[in-house]
């Protein structure tokens, strides 16, 4: 199938399939295993079986209409090895780790087997996750300027190629974000437990208080009355009830003092 055939069939420009394929043979995602050659000229590629998903049947009646010749097909069964090119092997030993990768808008439909060549060229999964996270972060600013991003998976690939990507200011990684979740969990929890004690100990000078003998009952009224008298009424009513407690942790301490005596 030609390239405009693709592009039809597709729904995509010619020249932006073109391209994709040609990135898709420099990162050793198309494995070739044969080169054929029509006998009017022109050459026809079939590619392995790494990515079923990515080969296209060839027509019946245009394969018929024409006979074929082999051409420079030992060293297209064996290319060589390089860096970027991982056998049906290794695609299975690498698969798991990427598959990890956690991918948002717009690349939920990336197939993540694509990243593996760059995987590979990373100190670890994590960064792999925090760069594609960066790309992200780019494209969503980019929406509000002049100039979006109008490729994003073109623009994913280009960096990761350059191996280089620059956040936006204020960009932090997931881990981050998860440690500074976690640090208001705990910050929201321990205020509550702190306000949950705070009335767990007015509940109990209350009780005690209510223990109290008349005569000592009114005496703490009084002294709790005669505190902020000047102030404005929401000032004075937390004078008094701290003034209330003081009174009533004094006697539970000084019955305490004498009951251990």
């Amino acid at each position: 199938m030609s390239y405009p055939e693709l592009a039809k069939t597709i729904g995509k420009h010619e020249d932006s399939v073109r391209r994709v394929v040609l990135q898709l043979i420099d990162n050793g995602l198309l494995v070739r295993t044969s080169l054929l050659q029509y006998s009017s000229g022109g050459s026809i590629y079939s590619f392995g079986e790494a990515f079923p998903s990515l080969l296209v049947a060839q027509p019946a009646h245009k394969t018929a209409a024409r006979t074929f010749t082999t051409h420079s097909l030992q060293d297209s069964l064996h290319p060589p090895r390089s860096s970027s090119f991982l056998s049906n092997q290794e695609l299975l030993q690498e698969e798991v780790p990427v598959d990890n990768v956690i991918l948002a808008a717009p690349f939920e439909e990336l197939d993540r087997r694509s990243l593996l060549p760059f995987m590979k060229q990373m100190p670890s999964l994590g960064y792999l996750q925090d760069f594609i996270d960066k790309v992200v972060a780019v494209i969503e600013q980019k929406k509000l300027s002049p100039k979006p991003i109008a490729d994003p998976v073109a623009f994913l690939f280009g960096c990761l190629k350059k191996m280089e990507i620059n956040p936006p200011p204020g960009w932090k990684s997931r881990a981050v974000r998860m440690l500074e979740e976690e640090e208001r969990r705990l910050k929201a929890e321990a205020e509550e437990l702190r306000a949950a004690g705070s009335r767990v100990e007015r509940q109990r000078c209350e009780l005690y208080f209510l223990r109290l003998s008349p005569e000592q009952q009114a005496e703490i009224t009084r002294e709790t009355d005669a505190v902020g008298e000047r102030d404005i009424p929401m000032i004075q009513e937390a004078k008094r009830e701290q003034r209330y407690l003081e009174l009533i942790r004094a006697l539970m301490r000084h019955e305490a003092t004498m009951s251990s005596r």
